[in-house]
């Protein structure tokens, strides 16, 4: 959709560094971008990235299973989408977590939106109307990865453009800490998008 302006569309992350730096990129490409978070530290740096952060503690239940607290949050999700992009829904969506927001994330595109995934953080099987899909003619994109021989020319727009979380909130595990990491992450004291490293 080559005369489409991308100012008018908005791309939506479910969260977390992966999508972040997506989000990056879809915004240096002139689109609005938004993304989930639920953390004070998160907000901050998704916004000094000129992404609009959207607190994910608004609607706790999300990803709960089709309960009234499920669909109340889903409710006020789908309404925090339709101010975003004014009333037409998301263009494309990060969804890298599957599972029970899956549902939702659909009903979040807009007629012709993409849902890209690379991950399945809280469910890899899902379940699609494929008749309804079809009918808003969603693309879906499922992918993992890059190809090798791509690596040198990425590696080389990330150094050139900087296109990496700012510093302060890159910490770097060794493989043999990774059991810190879990614990760390599962205590909630992960203010930061970590990678690890060996």
């Amino acid at each position: 959709m080559a005369d489409e302006d991308p100012a008018d569309h908005v791309i939506f992350g479910w969260g977390g560094g992966v999508a972040l730096a997506a989000l990056l990129l879809a915004r240096r490409c002139g689109f609005r971008t938004a993304t989930a978070a639920s953390s004070s530290a998160r907000f901050d740096l998704i916004a000094k990235q000129g992404i609009t952060p959207v607190d994910r503690r608004e609607f706790p239940d999300i990803d709960s299973r089709g309960d009234k607290r499920q669909r109340a949050c889903a409710r006020a999700f789908l309404r925090q989408i339709s101010a975003l992009s004014d009333g037409q829904g998301c263009a494309i969506i990060l969804d890298n977590l599957g599972g029970p927001t899956y549902e939702t994330t659909l009903r979040a595109l807009a007629r012709q939106g993409v849902i890209s995934t690379c991950g399945w953080k809280t469910g890899m099987n899902l379940n699609v109307t494929r008749a309804a899909e079809c009918r808003l003619r969603h693309l879906h994109v499922y992918t993992h990865a890059w190809r090798f021989p791509d690596t040198p020319a990425i590696r080389g727009f990330a150094e050139k453009t900087g296109w990496l979380a700012a510093e302060e909130f890159m910490h770097v595990y060794d493989f043999d800490d990774i059991p810190r990491l879990a614990a760390e992450f599962e205590a909630n004291r992960i203010d930061s998008y970590s990678r690890r490293t060996g």
